[in-house]
């Protein structure tokens, strides 16, 4: 009895990993596009200036813009489905800056009265950061719900504290790329790291290039 029920016991699992095998995480590239698939199945990428004759997948819309379709099975389709590559302009090296080495100030909160709602996020971080940004700045960032992030941007020299007067320029959800050496920091820089290089069509948030200029962040050109 103990044997034969190890047997079936022995056919479940077999039948059980050949059918995880037969699923499996399948990317499909064309040109700048990339596809993320549950499965293998058959994609139409489509550009709408050249006659196409027939199709070969289900359909189903997976991304439209005035240049592109692309059709496929939304059942063997990833949350996010179609991603598009992202091309950065420019270099950290551009913007560079001398980093500071000396006495770090601590975060003054008097500069800046609504930054002390978030006093131990901002005090802890520049304590175990140090300056990691424009050569004498601490960028403190933390959670504020989900998909949302805050930023303050810290001066080591002066202590000053930059946190609500740059909250309408930088919008913030999947994290923040910085160096000690360079003026120029990447807002949600997460985006690039599921399909590396690219960024998911249906995110509504944009990986974008900013500096730091005369104490206020500007966004570069794409």
């Amino acid at each position: 009895m103990k044997i034969r029920f190890l047997h079936v016991l022995f056919i479940a699992i077999c039948c059980i990993s050949n059918a995880f095998a037969m699923q499996r995480d399948t990317t499909y590239k064309f040109g700048d596009f990339l596809v993320d698939a549950t499965d293998t199945t058959k994609i139409d990428f489509i550009i709408k200036k050249i006659p196409r004759q027939g199709r070969i997948s289900k359909g189903d819309t997976l991304y439209e813009d005035e240049k592109y379709l692309i059709l496929g099975d939304m059942n063997k389709t990833s949350i996010f489905g179609v991603y598009k590559k992202y091309k950065l302009k420019h270099k950290f090296s551009e913007l560079s800056a001398v980093v500071y080495k000396g006495k770090l100030a601590p975060p003054d909160f008097k500069t800046d009265p609504k930054a002390k709602l978030f006093k131990t996020q901002i005090r802890d971080q520049c304590k175990e950061k140090g300056v990691n940004f424009a050569g004498h700045y601490t960028i403190a960032e933390w959670g504020c719900g989900t998909e949302c992030q805050i930023i303050a941007i810290i001066d080591r020299l002066n202590g000053k504290i930059y946190y609500s007067s740059i909250q309408k320029s930088i919008e913030l959800s999947y994290g923040i790329e910085c160096r000690p050496d360079s003026r120029m920091m990447i807002l949600n820089s997460g985006l690039l790291e599921q399909h590396k290089g690219y960024v998911a069509c249906s995110r509504t948030m944009n990986v974008e290039a900013v500096e730091w200029l005369n104490t206020k962040p500007r966004r570069l050109p794409e």
